[in-house]
This record gives structure tokens, C-alpha cells and sequence, in this order.
């Protein structure tokens, strides 16, 4: 991810931001009054450069989760939870000062595909929701300044829509926009005793495209690239693969 966060009360911030999951699919399971479900475990690494003023702070940290699907005809939801640690150093005038964070999050996606022209061509609404939580732990920098904070909690909406078109050839293009929300974001930190001035981020949107192949039901991958506009101005680029190992799997339309 390249881009800059607007904070209201707060600096300009530039963020490069990047990491990388594997994870592991459990096998689809036939449940009552006609839903499948399946079982998604992952962990990752995640590293980010943030940059404001005379202040750099560096970041990386690993993440473990686990993702429960549903799937139900043309409706499918997906319900997630998340831990992270990280570890980073901030560099300004005064010298370099190192902080520790844990965070947690518990999320839904849930869509419906609309499907026309006997599936070549799909319309899936769908809406994320997220509420998150992170803890720095508190630290004296190199000025001598004893830094508090409590923990940060969010609740983001992110109501979207994507355009897919299936090919015979196993090329699945995509359209996606989804405008996101972030509430109850503001943090609490303390200097010395003294409360910081709160800080939040703008409500943003999140627009571009992707392609997605798949290759005999067994190998898929894809590439994306999204724009944001509001509360963050930037670019977010992913690609990624899965590969069904030893059984047939079913292709479905990336979530």
C-alpha cells in the first residue's frame, strides 16, 4: 500500500505499508436446509514505514487468524478473527525510541452474486464489518517524556459492489468500489500526564479492478488495484494463489 492519511486534529502522514498470508482451506462440508461450509486458517508477516514531519516509525509484526465460510446458493458470508503483534521504532530529534503493540479484530464479509447470461456475467453487493482493537504499551521516549495510551478501538463499515464477468477460457475480470467507514477511532494518549490532542481518520472510498484465473477447478490466482480517495489518499496493490492439493474443489467466485 502507498499512501497518505489525512488525520483530523493531527499530522499528514505518509504510509508505505506491505506483507503476505498463507493459509490453509479445510474441506467443504455439507450442512442442514442446504449451506456448505468451510474452515480457513492463516498466519502472516506485516510491515509498515510511516512518515510525518521529523518523525519515522518502523514496523513489523506477524498476525494469526481463522476464517469460518458459509456458503448457501448465490449467498456466502464469511466470519473472521484475528491476533497481532508488532514491534517498531520511532526516530526523531531526540533519538530513537522502540514500542511493542497488540491487537485483535473480529470481522464479517457477506455478499450475494447476481448472476446473468447463465453466470458470464455477475453483480455481487456486499458489506464488511470490522471492530478492532490495539494496544501500545506505554514507554518513555529519549527526550524523557513518559508516553501513555489506552487502547484504540474502531468499528469499520465498508458497504460495496463488484462487477465480475466469467470467461470460458477461466478469466474471471473484475470492477469493485466500496466506501469505507471508520467510528468510534479517536485516540487517547497522554504526555506526561498531559492528554494529546485526538486524532481520527475521514470516511474514504476504495475503487479499481482486478483479474482472477482458474485453471482446472484446482489453481487460482489473481491480481488487484485499488485507488483510495477521503480519509486516504493512495494506491493498494495485491496479488495472490491458491492451489487445491489431493481433492477436487469447487471454483467460486473470489471473495
Amino acid at each position: 500500500v502507498f499512501e497518505s492519511i489525512d488525520l483530523d486534529r493531527g499530522p499528514k502522514v505518509d504510509n508505505l505499508s506491505y506483507g503476505t498470508l498463507i493459509g490453509f482451506d479445510s474441506r467443504f462440508k455439507e450442512r442442514r436446509h442446504g449451506w456448505t461450509s468451510l474452515t480457513s486458517s492463516f498466519l502472516g508477516y506485516h510491515g509498515s514505514s510511516l512518515d510525518y514531519g521529523n518523525v519515522d516509525i518502523m514496523s513489523n509484526g506477524a498476525h494469526v487468524g481463522i476464517t469460518k465460510n458459509y456458503y448457501k446458493k448465490n449467498f456466502w458470508t464469511a466470519l473472521s478473527m484475528t491476533g497481532n503483534v508488532g514491534i517498531g521504532e520511532i526516530s526523531e530529534m531526540y533519538g530513537d525510541d522502540n514500542i511493542v503493540s497488540l491487537s485483535g479484530a473480529v470481522s464479517s464479509k457477506t455478499g450475494y452474486n447476481m448472476e446473468f447470461n447463465e453466470g458470464k456475467f455477475i453483480i455481487q453487493p456486499n458489506v464488511s464489518l470490522s471492530y478492532y482493537i490495539s494496544k501500545i504499551f506505554d514507554y518513555t521516549n529519549e527526550a524523557g517524556v513518559r508516553i501513555n495510551s489506552d487502547p484504540l478501538n474502531a468499528f469499520e463499515i465498508k458497504p460495496g459492489i463488484r462487477l465480475i464477468g466469467n470467461t470460458e477460457g477461466g478469466w474471471q475480470p473484475y470492477i469493485s468500489a466500496a466506501f469505507v467507514w471508520n467510528t468510534f477511532n479517536d485516540t487517547d494518549v497522554r504526555a506526561n500526564g498531559i492528554k494529546l490532542p485526538e486524532m481520527s481518520m475521514d470516511p474514504y472510498v476504495e475503487y479499481g479492478l482486478g483479474i482472477q484465473r482458474v485453471l482446472n477447478n484446482d489453481f487460482t490466482c489473481y491480481l488487484q488495484s485499488l485507488v483510495r480517495n477521503g480519509g486516504r489518499t493512495g494506491v493498494s496493490l495485491t496479488g495472490g494463489m491458491s492451489w487445491a492439493v489431493g481433492r477436487v474443489n469447487r471454483g467460486r467466485v473470489h471473495l
